[in-house]
């Protein structure tokens, strides 16, 4: 996966698949750095932005609600994201 990446001109796609690939492995800031790339190469794709969430949430950073909440615009009925932003939510008190 880091070859598709490095040694050609990263795609989106690729990126996510890095990226899902670093968060699977517990290599939270090097995910959260490939999946912020695919978000900003395709920012209309809401799967990137669900991953880059699930990845923030998991370092504890703020910012997992924005991308969270980023995702339910570009797909208002994603269920996982409403349910993964009602449980930040919920744990911050809000």
């Amino acid at each position: 996966m880091e070859y598709l990446v490095t040694s050609h001109s990263p795609t989106d796609y690729y990126l996510h698949l890095l990226g899902i690939a670093r968060l699977k492995a517990g290599d939270l800031p090097r995910a959260i750095d490939a999946l912020r790339a695919a978000c900003n190469l395709n920012p209309e794709q809401v799967h990137y932005w669900y991953a880059l969430g699930k990845a923030l949430e998991r370092q504890e950073n703020n910012d997992a609600v924005a991308a969270y909440e980023r995702a339910l615009r570009l797909k208002p009925g994603y269920t996982k994201a409403r349910f993964a932003l009602k449980r930040l939510r919920k744990a911050n008190g809000a």
